[in-house]
């Protein structure tokens, strides 16, 4: 990943007013201290800067709000090797953090991905979500808050709403296209506003063990997976990615 200087400084202004935006409005709302220890699960794909990023803003959400009984879970499948250095050196930087960081060969693909960090997981309640800045790290509370009322899924939702859906009318055209495509050809999927959501929290009672990959949403493969499963959304914010493409 090579940066111009201009461009540099621009960018990394934009990620710190970011940043300190995501803490002000987390600071807003009240501590949860009820919440289990779960694991977050991060792939990452020459996206370490932004990842680096996303992981200051989570270590001050962690002095405020989470449990001290979390992990961060990274699975990298980067080729790029200014984003390998950086996952290097992330331990050092956040050694606070229940930091662990599986590497995975090129061509191992996102869903996949999600799935060897969901079975690496070592605590009940487990939340997957991208690592560019895209989901709102202050949006995790929202979905372990909404997982401690007695369901077993939770789906970020960028249709529901509330939501707060940052992107361009294309992209909105496209993810609503999609949206309603996996509905039609996955009626177990109807009732949900948001199919093809990257962003999810499952709970204890749902298994990751048969879950197989065959080219569609890992989310989707575990509700099929996972019949009879209390399934809830809540409404999330989607951001235009700063740098780099969608995955």
């Amino acid at each position: 990943m090579v940066f111009n200087n201009s461009r540099d400084h621009h960018l990394i202004d934009s990620l710190q007013s970011y940043a300190n935006l995501e803490i002000n409005l987390a600071s807003q709302r009240s501590p949860s201290e009820y919440l289990r220890p779960f694991s977050l699960i991060l792939p990452c794909k020459n996206d370490a800067y932004l990842l680096e990023k996303l992981l200051h803003i989570i270590e001050n959400l962690n002095n405020e709000f989470f449990s001290k009984k979390f992990e961060v879970i990274i699975i990298d499948e980067s080729t790029d090797q200014k984003s390998i250095e950086i996952i290097d050196k992330l331990p050092l930087i956040f050694s606070n953090l229940n930091m662990k960081i599986t590497r995975v060969p090129p061509g191992t693909g996102l869903l996949t991905s999600e799935l060897i960090g969901l079975k690496a997981a070592m605590y009940p309640w487990k939340v997957v979500m991208d690592c560019d800045l895209q989901h709102s790290p202050k949006d995790i509370i929202k979905l372990l808050e909404k997982l401690n009322s007695q369901v077993d899924l939770v789906v970020g939702s960028r249709f529901l709403d509330g939501s707060d859906f940052q992107l361009s009318i294309f992209r909105r055209v496209v993810s609503i296209l999609a949206n309603a495509y996996v509905k039609i050809i996955l009626p177990f999927a109807i009732y949900l506003t948001d199919t093809t959501s990257g962003f999810f929290a499952i709970s204890e009672k749902v298994s990751v063990e048969n879950v197989q990959i065959k080219g569609s949403k890992t989310l989707l493969f575990i509700i099929s997976k996972n019949p009879g499963l209390k399934i809830a959304e809540v409404p999330i914010t989607f951001n235009r990615r700063i740098y780099g493409k969608s995955k």
